[in-house]
């Protein structure tokens, strides 16, 4: 992963702000599409928001899921049969990943 388009709403500011003192920033083209704070449109129509800064071939992770660093490569390298749109990671077990938290 190089690059990283980042959909910013509710404390785009603070989230962009700490991002950028963290040493993977450097490493990394960091986009930014600021929503806004009071956006509360939802996850789906933030996604077409962000159509513009996307030109092909993408790897979405939400901030409130974690996924093992090695699934997520394994996901960025896939070719996509030609008979799919899209490959979605889907967290099934949510309430044991709680726990910890």
């Amino acid at each position: 992963v190089r690059r990283v388009v980042l959909v910013l709403g509710r404390h785009g500011d603070a989230i962009r702000a700490a991002l950028g003192r963290h040493p993977v920033a450097a490493q990394l083209a960091l986009e930014c599409v600021d929503l806004g704070a009071t956006y509360s449109e939802g996850h789906a129509p933030s996604l077409l928001r962000a159509r513009g800064w996307l030109d092909g071939p993408f790897l979405l992770c939400t901030a409130d899921h974690i996924f093992d660093a090695h699934v997520v490569r394994q996901f960025a390298v896939a070719s996509l049969p030609a008979s799919l749109d899209a490959i979605a990671l889907v967290e099934t077990d949510i309430a044991s990943h709680q726990r910890g938290l």
